[in-house]
């Protein structure tokens, strides 16, 4: 074993050189050879990327995988799930966790919400108790420095309540300290508290305390668990067991080990398919928030290769062959027999389509990426047209009233739900909200379709893109800036949304909201030429500058002001300029702050953004931004 150093502590490691990354469909899964067959099976270059050893990246299946990990009660989750159902935990998995761990801990012996956080009382108090279930001493510097600081941070009481739900489920903590969330209300629960509770709740507790303590009666109580129970069947049917997200995962693998017992065929179930969660990297082994994001990634790289002009090359050829083979095995292809489920048929998942959830801007880069492979880059055709036909059919009957498109669904209830809020973390999380990103994303898809199926429900598409640029222009914020939800934060947005605009014909040129939007976004430039915005715009609601320029943060401005066709060469050279200095020798790019957000509070991490979003910032600018400002100085100089 090697040693791993953090903060002077050295912690055991595996032989990173005997693990091998399997994809069976797309589904990733980390497995520790022996050291004979590791020496017959030869790590691929990818693998040794993802474990650190060492850029071909792109793995066997066509996509390009990645630890979409980052928020800290992840991990912790799984493994509690893991303990209490007696699930076994492999040797390999305990000493790279731990090491995973060690790595991630703050100088003051504590753990923030995602890595380079600020201490927690929640981080600490989880990751303090896996530690103990991983086999870590008490006594060990890692675990008394741990419990140190969250005595020091007031203790476990200052955890929000989806800490506190796992804390009670290992006999850590009295249910009574737990606000109680009846299965009335439909739901399992998510101080660090980032969403306070809504008057009706702070006056609601007191009462559904006494109700489930005292008044609700039994055979009300057996019907709505039955309810419940129905829902989670359906919910592990539509994912092949394999649930939206890793804590859905743990959580169902909980309540049937209780509900239905050790042997429970269910369980046995989710037993098989949960390690396709785990990522091994070089800092140790975590877990991912989905079993990836397969389909995202490969589609975005699809486009960023294209718009490279990087297809016409025989290895990116080949490369964009493998991709186009994946998209086309990953299709949604068939409706649910679910009554809650909409339509899915033709879109695609965030990850692989035994995820089952449609997602729409997934759907939408996946559909683009296909169109400008089979119908611009002269690739065979492996998606028939009514496949795709299928898809923007399904698109189509994803836009909300207000001309938005939410993420997996469309709004089927109000926002006044989220006055029921119970999580104590995150934000609008009980109903769909419409999102830039995802009606820039729809939009787009949209017309790139209708360039080349001009016939095909022609009526209908112009109503959709005509409404859901609408709803873009109605999401704009005075200071000409859009909001992310998605992405750190208003750089990510912009790029959407300028883009968007674009496809509308509404430009630097003929938009003054556009041109406000430039000003905008030139105004947060940084010395350097770059970039860089914190995560806490997201919770902050406001564009907070981060210390330094980051580079996925960069490319999203200068495309953003390359769509906006915005005339002054110079501010964008200077943003690449920065891009092109940070790329190393090899060609990559540095990881360097975490990319993505959900609920507006937990940041997550895209790794795979720093490669695919510089290199179409890149090409965007020689294939796209150049010829037009020459046709464009042309035109002045005609003019005068």
């Amino acid at each position: 074993m090697t040693a791993d150093k953090n903060h002077g502590l050295s912690w055991p490691r595996t032989d990173l050189t005997r693990w091998r990354l399997t994809s069976t469909d797309g589904a990733h899964r980390w497995v520790y050879l022996s050291k004979e067959d590791s020496e017959q099976h030869s790590q691929s270059t990818a693998e040794r990327y993802f474990l650190g050893i060492l850029k071909d990246l792109q793995l066997k299946a066509g996509h390009w995988g990645c630890s979409f990990g980052g928020p800290s009660f992840i991990l912790p989750g799984l493994v509690f799930a893991l303990y209490v159902t007696n699930t076994p935990i492999l040797p390999e998995w305990k000493i790279e966790m731990r090491a995973y761990i060690a790595h991630h801990v703050n100088s003051d012996g504590g753990w923030g919400l995602f890595p380079r956080a600020d201490t927690t009382v929640w981080a600490t108090a989880l990751y303090y108790v896996l530690l103990r279930l991983l086999g870590v001493e008490a006594l060990d510097p890692l675990a008394a420095q741990a419990r140190k600081r969250l005595l020091a941070l007031g203790g476990a009481i200052g955890v929000p309540q989806w800490g506190k739900f796992w804390l009670c489920v290992l006999n850590l903590y009295q249910w009574e300290g737990v606000n109680p969330v009846p299965p009335e209300l439909c739901t399992v629960a998510a101080t660090d508290m980032k969403v306070l509770p809504s008057m009706i709740l702070k006056l609601g507790y007191p009462l559904l305390r006494i109700w489930d303590t005292y008044l609700r009666p039994a055979w009300l109580h057996r019907q709505i668990n039955d309810r419940l129970r129905g829902l989670i069947r359906l919910h592990d049917e539509n994912t092949a067991y394999n649930n939206m997200v890793s804590t859905d995962q743990g959580l169902i693998m909980a309540i049937l080990y209780f509900d239905e017992g050790e042997e429970s065929i269910s369980l046995a179930k989710h037993r098989e398919v949960f390690p396709n969660f785990l990522w091994q990297c070089a800092e140790g082994m975590t877990v991912s928030s989905t079993d990836g994001a397969q389909v995202w990634d490969t589609a975005l790289s699809v486009l960023a290769v294209v718009e490279g002009g990087l297809v016409q090359y025989a290895h990116f050829r080949e490369a964009m062959l493998k991709a186009l083979g994946f998209l086309e095995r990953q299709q949604l292809r068939e409706d649910l027999a679910d009554p809650y489920r909409q339509q899915r048929k033709g879109g695609w998942s965030f990850s692989t389509k035994v995820n089952g959830f449609l997602a729409s801007d997934c759907s939408g880069e996946a559909m683009k990426a296909v169109l400008l492979l089979q119908e611009e880059c002269g690739l065979p055709q492996v998606i028939s047209n009514s496949r795709l036909h299928a898809c923007v059919d399904t698109l189509l009957l994803m836009q909300n009233t207000d001309g938005g498109f939410a993420s997996f669904e469309h709004a089927r209830a109000g926002a006044w739900l989220e006055k029921l809020n119970p999580s104590e973390v995150f934000h609008q999380c009980m109903v769909e909200h419409s999102y830039t990103e995802c009606t820039s994303t729809v939009l787009t898809s949209l017309a790139l379709f209708r360039r080349h199926f001009p016939y095909y429900r022609a009526d209908a598409i112009e109503a959709t893109i005509s409404r859901a640029a609408d709803f873009v222009r109605a999401s704009q914020r005075l200071d000409g800036s859009w909001e992310g939800a998605w992405g750190i934060c208003f750089t990510y947005a912009m790029f959407f949304a300028l883009d968007a605009l674009e496809t509308v014909q509404e430009t630097f040129q003929t938009s003054r909201d556009v041109r406000k939007a430039c000003e905008w976004l030139v105004s947060k430039q940084k010395d350097d030429g770059g970039w860089g915005e914190h995560y806490s715009s997201c919770e902050l609601r406001e564009y907070m500058q981060d210390e330094m320029s980051q580079v996925v943060n960069t490319a999203w401005a200068v495309m953003a002001l390359m769509s906006a066709r915005y005339p002054e060469r110079a501010r964008i050279e200077r943003g690449l300029q920065l891009i092109q200095k940070r790329q190393q020798p090899n060609g990559e790019w540095l990881q360097e702050n975490l990319e993505g957000v959900v609920s507006r509070t937990i940041v997550i991490g895209y790794p795979n953004y720093k490669f695919y979003f510089p290199i179409r910032a890149l090409g965007k600018y020689e294939h796209v931004y150049l010829p037009w400002l020459k046709e464009f100085n042309d035109s002045q100089k005609k003019a005068l």
